[in-house]
């Protein structure tokens, strides 16, 4: 088995993940996706007009996406066996992003080494919108 790319030791921070200019057109094209209604998505009008924010409005899951892309980033053939987050704010079109974590707990299950991590979504300027813990397990195949 390879070793991941970041360490297995608690306290160990995770290479951080960071995107300058969250794309107002691939929000467009998830709501289609997604079959997602809400014009935040993709109206700068009808988000004005209801005085939510100045730019459009990230999807939730597309967002909580930038952590699982962190965790890939990370431990690369991992698969995350929980993941849980509390969306606090939102990102904006046009935001820059820092997704990042810390590992808390590493323990052994049934041959795989289970990794904790608590992980955070960031927006520059306005700080943490998505905050919470996930367990990864590294190197370890899905069940069936």
């Amino acid at each position: 088995m390879t070793e991941p790319a970041s360490s297995t030791i608690e306290g160990s921070i995770l290479s951080p993940l960071s995107i300058d200019g969250i794309s107002s057109e691939k929000m467009k094209v998830l709501a289609l996706l997604l079959g997602d209604p809400n014009p935040i998505h993709f109206d700068i009008n009808a988000v004005r007009e209801l005085k939510v924010a100045d730019q459009v409005v990230n999807q939730g899951p597309s967002s909580i996406a930038l952590i699982y892309n962190l965790i890939e980033t990370n431990y690369p053939n991992s698969h995350v066996r929980k993941l849980s987050v509390r969306l606090s704010g939102n990102v904006l079109a046009g935001d820059s992003v820092d997704a990042s974590g810390t590992v808390t707990n590493v323990c052994a299950d049934s041959g795989d080494t289970v990794v904790t991590a608590d992980v955070s979504l960031a927006v520059a300027g306005r700080g943490t919108v998505i905050s919470g813990a996930a367990e990864i397990v590294v190197g370890g195949q899905l069940s069936t």
